[in-house]
Parts: C-alpha cells; sequence; structure tokens
C-alpha cells in the first residue's frame, strides 16, 4: 500500500510535469504566432513607410500644379536638370498624363556650359505632343547644346507632333561621315515646329529630314556643317522653312524631292558642297527672295518634272552654276 500511494504521488507529480510541457509548447507556438504577427507587420509599417517617402516625394517633384483630377495636366514647366535628370526622364513621366486642349507642358533645359550628351535620340511619342514644348534659350541658341553620338536627335513618328522645339544649339558628332543620323527627323506623318534659335550641325545624315508624309516648320532655323545636307524633305512631305539658313554641308543646302513641297521664300543656302536649293523628281520649292550664293554645284536646280518658283529677289551668285532646270 505504501508503494502503492508512492506511485499514485509519482503519476501525480508526472502528469503534472506533462502538463507544464504541454503548455510550455503551447505559450512557445503561442510566442511564435505573436511575432511573426508583429513581423508581418513590421513589414507593412515598413511597405508603407516606403510609399508615403514615394509620395512624399512626387509632391517635391511636382513644384507647380498637381495633375487634375481626370488625368489632365494644367500648364506647368518641367525642369531639366532639377526635377528630372534629363529629356528622356521627362518625357517618361509626362507619359502617364493627358495634356488639355488649352494647356501647354514644357521641358526647360537651364543653360549650362557643357553640352547635354544623348546617346540615344528624343523620340516625343505623347499622344497630346502637340501641346508640349522643348526649350532651352529661346533668345540664344548657343546657351544650351543637345550633344548626340552616333544617333539621331529629337525624333518624331507615326503621326504624334512636337509643338515646339527652340533656344538649342542641336549637335552630332559625325559631320564628315556619310551616316543616316539626323539632328532633327520627322516622319511617318509626324508633325514638329522649330523655333527661329535652333542649330542643327555635324550630323552625318540631314541637319533636318522630313520624310513619308511628315511637316516640318522651321522657320527662320539653321543647319550647318552635315554631311549629306541642311535641310532634306522626301517621300511626300512638307517643310516651311522661311528665313531659314543652311551653309557648309557636304552635300545640299535644302532639298526637295518625290511629290514633296518646301516654302524656302527668304531662306539662304551658301557655301554647300554640292546645289544650294535642289528640286529633283516632282519635288516643289517656293524661293522667292532666296539667296544661294558660294555652292559648288547649282545655286538652283530644278529637274525631273520637279518645279522651282524665284520670284521677288533670287540671288544666286558665286556657285559653279546658277540656275538650272532640266528634265521636265
Amino acid at each position: 500500500a505504501a508503494d502503492a500511494a508512492a506511485i499514485d504521488e509519482r503519476v501525480v507529480a508526472i502528469e503534472a510535469d506533462y502538463l507544464l510541457a504541454a503548455d510550455a509548447d503551447a505559450l512557445d507556438t503561442r510566442i511564435s504566432d505573436i511575432e511573426a504577427d508583429y513581423l508581418l507587420q513590421a513589414d507593412a509599417d515598413a511597405l508603407q513607410s516606403g510609399v508615403d517617402a514615394l509620395a512624399n516625394a512626387a509632391v517635391q517633384r511636382i513644384t507647380s500644379t498637381w495633375p487634375e483630377d481626370d488625368g489632365s495636366m494644367s500648364d506647368r514647366t518641367l525642369d531639366v536638370p532639377g526635377e528630372f535628370a534629363d529629356v528622356h526622364e521627362a518625357l517618361l513621366w509626362l507619359d502617364a498624363w493627358a495634356i488639355d486642349s488649352d494647356t501647354t507642358v514644357t521641358i526647360q533645359l537651364a543653360p549650362d556650359p557643357a553640352p547635354y550628351e544623348y546617346t540615344a535620340p528624343i523620340l516625343v511619342a505623347h499622344r497630346d505632343g502637340d501641346r508640349l514644348q522643348i526649350l532651352g534659350d529661346p533668345l540664344d541658341a548657343s546657351a544650351v547644346e543637345l550633344h548626340f553620338e552616333g544617333t539621331d536627335g529629337v525624333t518624331v513618328d507615326q503621326g504624334r507632333a512636337l509643338g515646339l522645339l527652340d533656344g538649342l544649339t542641336i549637335t552630332g558628332d559625325e559631320a564628315t561621315s556619310n551616316t543616316e543620323s539626323d539632328g532633327v527627323l520627322v516622319y511617318r506623318n509626324g508633325t514638329m515646329i522649330l523655333g527661329p534659335e535652333v542649330v542643327l550641325q555635324d550630323f552625318g545624315g540631314y541637319g533636318a529630314s522630313v520624310q513619308y508624309g511628315g511637316m516640318l516648320w522651321a522657320d527662320g532655323a539653321e543647319a550647318n556643317s552635315n554631311f549629306r545636307g541642311g535641310f532634306s524633305v522626301n517621300w511626300g512631305s512638307v517643310a516651311s522653312l522661311i528665313g531659314a539658313g543652311s551653309s557648309a554641308n557636304s552635300l545640299d543646302g535644302i532639298g526637295s524631292a518625290y511629290a514633296s513641297a518646301v516654302d524656302a521664300t527668304a531662306a539662304s543656302a551658301t557655301g554647300n558642297g554640292r546645289d544650294g536649293v535642289r528640286a529633283i523628281y516632282a519635288g516643289t520649292v517656293f524661293a522667292d527672295g532666296a539667296t544661294a550664293t558660294g555652292n559648288a554645284g547649282y545655286g538652283l536646280l530644278s529637274a525631273g518634272n520637279s518645279m522651282v518658283r524665284a520670284d521677288g529677289g533670287l540671288v544666286a551668285t558665286g556657285n559653279n552654276y546658277g540656275v538650272a532646270a532640266s528634265m521636265g
């Protein structure tokens, strides 16, 4: 009986130990669950903190007005550098927003003695690009330079538009080599307007190339020292080059070909390696009051079912040949 009593006490003690152990295990499990909950909450807090930081950064970068509730934008300026590292970054950000019909958004490049360097084209593909401006110093193109290495410069394509490009010197690095890199490229029904303070130079292609139904307004702009030529308008395209200048290009100053039309009223084409003003293959050029001097080929050439009108004081002197019309 004494042994039996001792056994019972021991069994009770053992059962108590097991209950304590079970409670301890349950407690450990609960503690682990609670710790996991806290870790999850910590992650959530960290995530929210990151979201808040991003939102605050966005508030700091949007320094004028927020986009409207419907996703459109009020008039505003995107500063480069400052708000955005370069034009590419500004365009990428802008792609998320529409631009109201009565609104203008300006990408403003600050004057800098060093050029802004690019190794890829600035492709303007915004759906409301006709309400977009890219500006340097509209009073002095030399104050802001965009330099493109081995690539086209500013481009619009496939029916897109750029409302204004002004106050810029746009340079390439291939003035002595025949490449397809153009300072401005407008093609496949694209549209672009250049202001009078734009200089396009040192490209292996053309200063400005307009192709396949493109439209370019470049009154007063300049295209100098490019390999293929200054302004080239081809394949059913249209350009207004009133008062524009094109000089020291390896080939032609101003060209229109393949059923294209150019208004080169009061424009100048001087010191080019081939023709000053050239219309071929059903091209049309209006060159009233234009100047074509010191070109190695013709001052003005119309050939291959083309037409050039040169009323009102055309000056064509110092060229290897003056004015010629041939082959229809």
